[in-house]
């Protein structure tokens, strides 16, 4: 396991008190948004944040001019002027920074969204509900090919698989869920070091509410349909 260089480099630049936290899950399919809001909801991490940075980890800020200081109102670095792949006005995701107090007022992200993608567009919709305004990077002229390295590959598969009426519900706005109603479990903490780094590591459960969100697994949608095929035959 190794943290990034650039990573340790940056914090030991900005001279800032920091602590690791790795989490680690047990669920079915990944839930980026469930994973945010576990961030702000444990024990080991609630009473020990101010802000949260929202961070793609396959996208690396190379323009030092970058900060990731306290943020009064909620500031997206990875603007789409910046982002080397989205680039449409309503994009928050890659990097966006938050307090504490106005990730709480949005009730967090929604839990409604398993695979990749679309759950930064539904918390955009939550931040302009509760007028909130986000603000962007000024004066940073990198531009989409300098200030970010994007280190996805391609053989790194996003999960993109839909079932169910995933598509339909998960475009429309959320007004059920968010942080008050993700069903977890903390499994175990472990205190360890990694390149002289100190890190906290999370074993968590991630359960899935199969009643709301059974595209949590579309392998039960695939054996649904083969049966229904076959009992017709």
């Amino acid at each position: 396991m190794k943290i990034h260089k650039m990573s340790i480099s940056r914090v030991n630049t900005l001279k800032l008190s920091y602590q690791y936290y790795l989490m680690l899950f047990l669920c079915i399919m990944f839930s980026f948004s469930a994973i945010l809001s576990l961030y702000a909801l444990t024990n080991e991490v609630r009473a020990n944040y101010d802000y949260i940075a929202m961070h793609d980890v396959d996208l690396l800020p190379l323009n030092p001019q970058l900060l990731y200081s306290y943020p009064e109102q909620p500031i997206h670095l990875a603007a789409p002027t910046l982002h080397p792949r989205y680039h449409y006005e309503k994009f928050i995701g890659g990097i966006l920074l938050i307090n504490k107090k106005q990730f709480e007022l949005v009730n967090g992200l929604s839990n409604r969204y398993w695979g990749w993608g679309l759950e930064d567009d539904e918390f955009y919709v939550r931040l302009r509900d509760a007028h909130i305004n986000i603000t962007r990077p000024v004066n940073i002229t990198t531009g989409i090919d300098g200030t970010f390295r994007h280190v996805h590959g391609k053989e790194r598969k996003r999960d993109t698989v839909k079932c169910y009426n995933q598509r339909e519900v998960t475009r429309r706005r959320d007004r059920q869920t968010g942080l008050h109603d993700v069903n977890y479990t903390v499994l175990s903490n472990i205190n360890m070091e990694i390149q002289g780094a100190p890190l906290i590591v999370i074993n968590i459960r991630l359960f899935c509410n199969y009643s709301a969100t059974p595209w949590c697994d579309c392998s039960k949608s695939t054996e649904f349909s083969v049966k229904q095929k076959k009992s017709s035959e």
